[in-house]
């Protein structure tokens, strides 16, 4: 594996267990079983290294969300796997420390986080309109709107934090929400 990738990984492992405001450059390098030294060679800073973690995780989730968008499957069963992956894929960095240290700490990342995050509802709820629109009696604007603010509102770090709700929580309880709207008795 990369050198580049090494810290990366490092870096998310490290975040998943204690957070992106606590790491240090120092305990990413000796995760990654190289010096300090080696890591300023990739990487300029620590915000960097969490900007490419970042950056990392969002490309992998969107490689993984365009499969299942591509799969012919009903969006209910996509957007459970979609937030399966989300809470325990591979690449994830979602935790309730990585969540507030986003919101509080890091909102720039957060921000590009919010920005991919629209995007993909979007494209869910196209499908879900291609898939559902001749099944709802709901108007499929007011429906997608009232989804995608459900989504933004609940899967916020601020809500989750104020709420002490977790990711999954939330996540499942907003699939427990929707998904009668989307099975295949409507």
């Amino acid at each position: 594996m990369e050198i580049r990738q090494r810290i990366i990984n490092s870096c998310r492992e490290l975040a998943l267990k204690k957070g992106f405001r606590q790491l240090t450059v120092e305990e990413i390098a000796q995760s990654a079983g190289i010096t300090k030294r080696t890591v300023y060679r990739r990487f300029r800073s620590k915000d960097e290294i969490l900007t490419a973690c970042v950056d990392d995780f969002l490309q992998t989730v969107g490689q993984h969300s365009d499969a299942l968008l591509n799969s012919a499957q009903d969006i209910p069963i996509i957007a459970e796997q979609i937030l399966s992956y989300l809470i325990a894929g591979e690449k994830t960095i979602i935790s309730q420390r990585t969540l507030e240290d986003l919101h509080r700490y890091y909102p720039q990342l957060w921000q590009k986080i919010d920005h991919f995050r629209t995007e993909r509802i979007s494209l869910m709820l196209d499908l879900a309109q291609q898939q559902y629109s001749h099944k709802l009696s709901i108007d499929p604007l007011i429906l997608s709107t009232i989804i995608s603010a459900s989504i933004q509102s609940v899967l916020n770090p601020e809500f989750l934090i104020q709420n002490d709700l977790t990711f999954k929580e939330a996540a499942t309880q907003l699939t427990a929400v929707f998904s009668p709207l989307f099975s295949s008795s409507s």
